[in-house]
């Protein structure tokens, strides 16, 4: 907030802290209409001076280029006594419905201008292609005009938006696409779910396969075996308790992940493909516990370690895991199902990995 001369500007934008994208409709102030919240201007007079002609101006930037400018019709500015306070906000403008002195014409602030700078083609094009603002750092700028002397009154500019534009939300594991010929076998009631995004808040659905479904739509329209709550992590393991309906060897389930991306008209959902996989229990397939087990703990040391233990799955082929111990405690495997799960989106440290010899 700067004071300069007669009047102060500030500026607050709504849910600055959340806003990830910004449709284009929603900064034409010459577009009367609905339109969302995007930012409060509250006027402060620190003089009883009166302006009988003055003009507001306001610019959007993107990285310092200009990218939209609206300006207003010449308007009053009465002799208000010094704190006199007025407020609006970008939706009244566009519907030319703030006044400083409600009733009184001459103090209505119109935009009479509002349009895209002509100098920036490939904002252009990319906004004519989606609708929305590219990536980059925006910037709000409102300057007051006194118009008899063209000379600044007050200018006030703040950061508006760092645009990110989520758009994509790809699946890791566990499955395959929806519709493959057969899908993957998975050996534990508690799956860990990954994906890959660029969004910072996620949910998971998890469907039970029933035998009317037929398509996509068929699964989205049932009710989810589990849906969780929103995250910011790109895993999590399927609860053991909770508003949730567990998972039973022998049936087939789909899962999707959902992004919710904050923007300037509310919260866009992305969905992802939809996966699926079958539950199988380990004591009746054809894959033995130690099997199983071994290739938890690798899935497992590979989401803690990373490319520390590229490799580590050939280099173990001649392993099989006969004993699982924790902290020198023998457990069972769904122990260790369970272990993985408490270890699961919590930082964890590796202090060393040793791999007995193949004649131990």
């Amino acid at each position: 907030m700067k004071a300069q001369n007669a009047l102060t500007l500030q500026l607050e934008v709504f849910n600055a802290d959340q806003l990830q994208m910004l449709f284009l409709s929603d900064l034409d102030l010459a577009q009367a209409g609905s339109a969302a919240d995007l930012f409060k201007l509250t006027i402060i007079k620190n003089t009883p001076e009166e302006y009988p002609a003055a003009q507001m101006n306001i610019r959007v930037t993107k990285d310092n280029t200009l990218l939209l400018e609206a300006q207003s019709e010449s308007f009053r500015i009465p002799a208000d006594p010094p704190g006199t306070t007025y407020e609006t906000d970008n939706r009244e403008l566009i519907n030319n419905n703030f006044f400083l002195h409600p009733g009184d014409p001459t103090t209505n602030i119109r935009i009479k201008e509002s349009r895209l700078s002509d100098d920036v083609e490939e904002i252009q094009k990319e906004v004519l292609s989606s609708g929305k603002v590219p990536i980059g750092v925006y910037r709000l700028i409102v300057d007051i005009v006194n118009l008899q002397t063209s000379s600044p009154i007050v200018h006030e500019e703040i950061p508006f938006l760092q645009a990110t534009n989520p758009s994509f939300v790809r699946l890791i594991s566990p499955g395959v696409p929806f519709g493959s010929p057969a899908p993957s076998s998975v050996y534990t009631e508690y799956p860990v779910f990954q994906w890959n995004g660029n969004g910072d808040e996620y949910k998971v659905f998890v469907f039970e396969k029933k035998s009317m479904i037929q398509s996509m739509d068929d699964i989205l329209n049932q009710l989810p075996n589990w849906e969780s709550e929103p995250i910011s992590e790109q895993s999590v393991i399927y609860p053991q308790s909770g508003d949730v309906i567990p998972l039973e060897y022998g049936k087939t389930y789909y899962w999707m992940v959902q992004m919710q991306v904050h923007t300037s008209a509310g919260i866009l959902k992305v969905n992802s493909e939809i996966w699926e996989f079958k539950l199988k229990n380990p004591a009746e397939s054809g894959v033995a516990h130690q099997e199983i087990s071994k290739m938890e703990v690798i899935k497992f040391l590979k989401d803690v370690l990373g490319s520390q233990v590229d490799g580590l799955e050939k280099s173990l082929e001649g392993y099989r895991t006969a004993v699982i111990r924790y902290n020198g405690r023998e457990i069972e495997i769904q122990d260790l199902y369970r272990l993985l799960q408490e270890y699961q989106n919590r930082k964890v440290e590796v202090f060393d990995l040793i791999l007995p010899s193949a004649s131990e």
